[in-house]
């Protein structure tokens, strides 16, 4: 029965956008019974963080590849707008 809790706990917590290595960390903090909550708001606040930081980093891409759609005929021409700006990297 704690083997399934183990596993729930680790794939809500994969599901959560958490690393192997923070995965550990969070089932050593929630097994230990003399924990410091704190660890575990710090450890989810620089996680919220992160997640922030690719949130934006994703829309960036977003954009660059709806832009670079938006140019793109999308026809028979070789001339692609979509490679074009990958090439360039702007």
């Amino acid at each position: 029965a704690q083997d399934i809790r183990d596993l729930i706990f680790l794939r809500h917590a994969r599901d959560l956008g958490f690393s192997t290595q923070q995965m550990k960390e969070l089932m050593g903090l929630w097994k230990k019974t003399d924990r410091n909550s704190a660890e575990v708001k710090q450890m989810t606040l620089k996680h919220i963080e992160n997640l922030n930081q690719k949130i934006k980093e994703l829309q960036t891409m977003v954009l660059f590849l709806q832009e670079s759609a938006n140019q793109c005929a999308g026809n028979e021409q070789t001339e692609c707008a979509i490679l074009n700006q990958i090439e360039r990297g702007a």
